[in-house]
């Protein structure tokens, strides 16, 4: 079974599903149905191993092709990081920067529109302290955070050489 070759890690809200669809039109590469790709952020999943995660979000067939894998949550967890280096060091990053605020924008309606955000305004929402019980929710709703993202990125260079990380911005 071959190592992921490309991750797209993030940002969320900035084009990364539709990059990924993008990609896997290439007849090269393969990549999972699904709207993320958890293993590297979701302890239970990684610990049943890699294996059993590209099973459950691969076809076995696709497994000797290029894989590309997105999972926005990487590019916040140090050990989601962590764990896709020791997965494969020459893997090729891939990160979408959106304009902050607009990202965090899109994000609280988002959140909104699944439930997860209580807030009736975005600008209180920016104040809040996320109180939900769902993990999901808290990762949608840290919005100020995940905008941040000169220091995600510099954890991300804490883990992999520039020379493996792309940036790109869509327009939205």
């Amino acid at each position: 079974m071959n190592k992921i070759e490309i991750a797209i890690i993030g940002t969320q809200k900035s084009g990364t599903s539709s990059l990924n669809k993008y990609l896997a039109l290439h007849p090269e590469f393969v990549t999972h149905s699904s709207l993320e790709f958890p293993y590297f952020v979701n302890d239970e999943l990684y610990h049943k191993g890699y294996e059993h995660a590209m099973g459950e979000y691969f076809d076995n067939s696709e497994l000797n092709s290029k894989i590309i894998i997105k999972s926005v949550g990487i590019i916040y967890d140090e050990e989601a990081l962590r764990r896709l280096k020791d997965h494969n060091p020459d893997v090729k990053i891939i990160i979408t920067l959106r304009h902050p605020v607009d990202r965090a924008y899109s994000a609280y309606w988002y959140a909104c529109r699944y439930g997860w955000e209580k807030e009736p305004s975005f600008e209180k929402s920016l104040w809040q302290k996320s109180q939900q019980e769902n993990w999901i929710g808290n990762r949608f709703c840290d919005y100020i955070n995940r905008s941040e993202y000169s220091k995600h990125i510099k954890t991300v260079y804490d883990h992999f050489p520039e020379r493996q990380v792309l940036y790109c911005s869509p327009k939205i």
